[in-house]
């Protein structure tokens, strides 16, 4: 839900998000009361999965925050 509402101005973006969802991409995804995203993603071409971190600002969903990590 929020993740959407992110996108939605970024075209690119969110024609990633899409695509990595669809193809089975997002191993993990988890959203606490904080408002911290933190997922694991397979990379599309390799045998690679990277840990997401996003942290988002509560009053309009902007991040605050983010970081990618190779597992």
């Amino acid at each position: 839900m929020y993740w959407s509402n992110y996108v939605e101005s970024h075209v690119k973006l969110s024609r990633k998000s899409e695509a990595s969802v669809e193809s089975d991409r997002v191993l993990k995804f988890f959203m606490d009361e904080l408002r911290v995203i933190r997922a694991s993603v397979q990379a599309s071409m390799k045998n690679t999965s990277y840990n997401v971190t996003i942290h988002l600002e509560p009053e309009d969903n902007g991040v605050i925050q983010s970081r990618v990590s190779v597992k």
